[in-house]
């Protein structure tokens, strides 16, 4: 059997892994269009800020090719696929036959187009060699500076966003933060939660400008970007811009595969795109949300490991378990802790359960029907697998709901209910 995957991040290794566990003599080939053994994107802020270093970046070392008896095509880009004579097209001219095709092809930052925006030093951060480019460009900087520190801007308050401003403190950069809402990490969190971030963020000397984009950049050939100007007319003199407004999935190269695409690839709950033996897993992928049904994608590492373990298991022949996904962020940010699962925005009808915040603790509990559809935790997230579980599960709370208000409370609280197996 030869599989094929595209892609060499949490989806990809999670179904490799899968599909070794059950098939230990089929080819495997793995594709990706970076130059690194596969890597754990989670921590390339990490990187950037000096805390992890090159090869504790690298998941399961240099040898995982070894580990899993499979082939890592590196610096090879997958321009087209053919999905009746089963292959996929290399930018170098090679074409690879399958018998089953995972794409975990990722996503890529959304970029300005402005003028400027092709300058040298505007970048995303979301690849490793994003965060190497960045890294020598601060050093650059550094020592132009005549002993003034780097100046860097951050376009977006979500969460690589805020992550990136942590890591450029930590390497004595001066950062400010450009904001188009009036709040950090909207998608991950409500108001009291995102000023208890920005009010960190803030002590630590993060400059935060609300209600504003940039519009321009400027700088030379020589010297690449030293300003940026912002919607309202200020000018700000910078050394780099790291955009951080979203991603867009990798899907162009399956343009005339007939491959379902809305956002991302239309997939059913064991990974299944609408072409035979093609699937699809992680942030390329558009799969069923546990507590509404509906596709979404949800480009969040953990929910890449569970899609790319179901789609392994489902291309060697098991027939996995598979409940949908739901939308999990955790985080830390200047020291504090912050996790958000499902809908951080309460509907209409909705009921909000409230623990502080004070003393560095706050939760909120969002419940429909009785039924939880969404948590924030700050300060303390060890809780956070509980109410994805019962939110995942659509585990009504009357059972229990005297306890939601407890600042201890844990799966312990929800034993014995008749619909609940402890979570693995």
């Amino acid at each position: 059997m030869r599989y094929v995957i595209i892609g060499m991040s949490a989806a990809a290794i999670s179904a490799a892994r899968a599909i070794r566990s059950l098939d230990r003599g089929g080819q495997l080939t793995l594709v990706s269009s970076e130059g690194h053994p596969p890597y754990a994107r989670i921590f390339i802020t990490n990187y950037l800020a000096g805390k992890t270093s090159l090869e504790g970046m690298f998941i399961g070392g240099r040898s995982l090719d070894r580990e899993l008896g499979a082939t890592f095509l590196t610096a090879k880009t997958v321009v087209g696929a053919d999905a009746a004579a089963r292959r996929v097209y290399l930018a170098s001219g090679e074409a690879l036959s399958y018998d089953h095709l995972l794409v975990a092809s990722g996503a890529r930052p959304v970029l300005p187009d402005f003028p400027g925006s092709s300058l040298a030093g505007v970048t995303g951060m979301r690849t490793l060699a994003d965060a190497q480019a960045l890294s020598a460009l601060l050093a650059t900087a550094a020592g132009r500076g005549g002993g003034h520190p780097p100046h860097v801007v951050v376009l977006g308050g979500g969460l690589v966003s805020l992550k990136t401003a942590e890591a450029l403190v930590r390497r004595g950069a001066a950062v400010t933060v450009v904001v188009a809402s009036g709040q950090v990490l909207s998608q991950m969190a409500d108001a009291a939660t995102a000023d208890l971030v920005q009010e960190r963020a803030g002590a630590a000397g993060v400059r935060f400008i609300m209600g504003e984009d940039v519009v321009a950049a400027s700088g030379d050939e020589e010297h690449g970007l030293t300003a940026v100007e912002l919607r309202g007319g200020l000018g700000l003199r910078c050394d780099a811009l790291v955009v951080g407004k979203g991603v867009v999935p990798n899907v162009e190269f399956l343009q005339e595969a007939g491959v379902a695409v809305q956002r991302g690839i239309i997939v059913d709950r064991r990974g299944r795109a609408n072409v035979e033996e093609v699937w699809a897993a992680g942030d390329v992928a558009e799969g069923p949300d546990a507590l509404t049904g509906r596709p979404a994608v949800m480009a969040m590492w953990p929910n890449a490991v569970r899609q790319g373990r179901a789609a392994g298991l489902d291309m060697a022949g098991a027939v996995p378990e598979n409940e949908g996904g739901v939308r999990v962020n955790i985080g830390s940010f200047f020291g504090l802790n912050v996790a958000s699962v499902g809908s951080v925005r309460a509907p209409e009808g909705a009921e909000e359960i409230t623990v502080g915040p004070g003393h560095g603790y706050y939760r909120k509990v969002i419940l429909k029907d009785h039924v939880v559809i969404g948590a924030i935790l700050t300060g303390d997230v060890t809780g956070a697998g509980v109410w994805q579980y019962l939110a995942a599960r659509h585990v009504s709370v009357d059972g229990f709901r005297t306890r939601l208000r407890s600042r201890s409370f844990t799966y312990q609280d929800v034993i014995p209910h008749p619909s609940l197996e402890p979570p693995v």
